[in-house]
């Protein structure tokens, strides 16, 4: 049988090939030895995002694990990856399992892994685990697991952090995209008061609804906050760990836009210090904030699973530019409930519509333009990339000079007008990425132009 591979945050296969009950019984296997090694017993925490047949496959599992002699609590419904981050914590486990695809298309499903930290597994885990896949099909246990709701538990530890006191004048439409999420940030910020209408609210399998918050797939939100007049359309994806937002215009604001607002949030409102951590791939505007407030920037390769060490070393906000905010103050883990809801408290103690803060917000720090392009990967590509990395002769691009490469996921350029370009495989996906940030259109474009050129596109 093939060897199963971990990306950036789990494991994820079409339901239609290799994502069965096989396989899953194979990949349960490799944790349950591995969490052997470390661990005689102790309690794993299980759940499930609403693509069909995940709580199927989370069944399988946890029977799978008791048969190895863990403790097994299993969710009593879908719950999203970030309430499970929180489950692993409050239940003292040693480890927890998420049966999910995330954002990807409903042809796919998953399994994410969480530490006991509960942040994502770091890749010295994943490749432990990989190596104790075994390679032939193993036999079904008819071990049993405990059901329990982590939904109260995580309800109370957002009102602990968050201050919703005057969302009572708010009107904010919420998209769930028939996802895990459904009924969380819909039901908290209608328990603080708010006037909520929520899209997409059940767990109806919907294969024409890509369950990603991105501007293309969300036009039924954008229409509905034009429609009922609201100050914010919030979408969370599959398993809730990331989020789209629309202000009161009908404007879509993408990740990097969320974090700089949020980071510069924390910083004057609440008053928060340390390090900010980023991707690799996302806004330099945050390194403007940090270094205009005297707070620490950090900068990794993709992948939450990165973010989250530093959120756990301190870091008050990790920010990917996909769409993902982790905090330092709560779970190791994208939250796409929390984000929401803090979005929320932000418009309302701001007493401004989201239009005007981020009008303040990309004024203060330099928000330019950004550009993100997805490519098919091919073998040539493949070559001509690895060619990049092992080029250290080129001094510029489209006119400009590289003042610095850094090569810490794939390769990335910064140039000495202050843009940078980044081209990178993806971890989960057949494609190569293209990052571009400048001060202006014309000059994203114009290096878009000059990167074409380079890889032979």
């Amino acid at each position: 049988m093939d060897q199963i591979k971990f990306g950036t945050h789990g494991w994820r296969a079409r339901a239609d090939r290799d994502f069965n009950e096989k396989n899953v019984l194979r990949v349960t296997h490799g944790i349950a030895r591995y969490l052997k090694e470390k661990y005689e017993h102790g309690t794993v925490v299980v759940g499930f995002d609403s693509r069909e047949f995940s709580r199927d496959f989370a069944r399988t599992a946890s029977r799978a694990l008791n048969g190895f002699g863990f403790n097994v609590m299993i969710t009593t419904a879908p719950t999203p990856t970030p309430v499970m981050s929180l489950a692993v914590i409050d239940n003292n486990a040693i480890a927890g399992i998420e049966v999910t695809a995330s954002h990807n298309p409903w042809v796919y499903n998953g399994i994410k892994v969480l530490t006991a930290m509960g942040a994502p597994a770091p890749i010295e885990m994943t490749e432990k685990i990989e190596a104790h896949i075994p390679r032939e099909e193993v036999k079904k246990t008819e071990g049993i697991a405990n059901e329990f709701d982590p939904r109260e538990t995580y309800f109370a530890s957002l009102r602990q952090k968050l201050d919703l006191s005057r969302v009572k004048e708010m009107k904010a439409v919420v998209d769930s995209m028939h996802g895990a999420g459904a009924g969380y940030l819909s039901r908290f910020l209608l328990e603080a008061g708010a006037a909520v209408q929520e899209l997409h609210g059940d767990y109806a399998f919907n294969p024409n609804l890509n369950p990603e918050p991105k501007e293309d797939n969300l036009q039924e939100l954008r229409q509905a906050v034009l429609s009922t007049g609201a100050g914010i359309g919030i979408a969370n994806d599959g398993d809730a760990d990331r989020i789209g937002v629309f202000d009161e215009n009908g404007m879509y604001y993408t990740g990097n836009m969320l974090g700089l607002i949020v980071a510069d949030y924390l910083v004057k409102a609440k008053g928060m210090h340390g390090n900010i951590a980023r991707t690799v791939s996302t806004t330099h505007a945050l390194d403007r904030l940090c270094e205009k407030h005297g707070l620490g920037l950090v900068e990794t390769p993709v992948g939450i699973r990165y973010l989250a060490n530093e959120l756990i070393n301190g870091a008050i906000l990790a920010v990917e530019e996909s769409g993902g905010l982790g905090f330092g103050w709560h779970a190791p883990e994208k939250d796409g409930i929390m984000s929401g809801a803090l979005m929320c408290e932000i418009i309302a103690n701001s007493s401004k519509p989201l239009s005007e803060i981020w009008k303040e917000v990309a004024s203060e720090y330099a928000y330019g333009e950004y550009l993100q392009v997805n490519v098919q990967k091919m073998q040539k590509l493949s070559m001509d990339l690895e060619m990049l990395k092992n080029e250290k002769s080129r001094t510029e691009l489209a006119g400009r000079e590289i003042i610095e490469r850094l090569d810490i996921d794939g390769i990335k350029y910064l140039l000495d007008d202050g843009s940078w370009v980044l081209i990178r495989e993806s971890n989960t996906e057949p494609l190569v990425r293209i990052y571009i940030e400048a001060k202006d259109k014309n000059s994203a474009d114009e290096l878009y132009l000059a990167v074409r050129r380079l890889i032979g596109l």
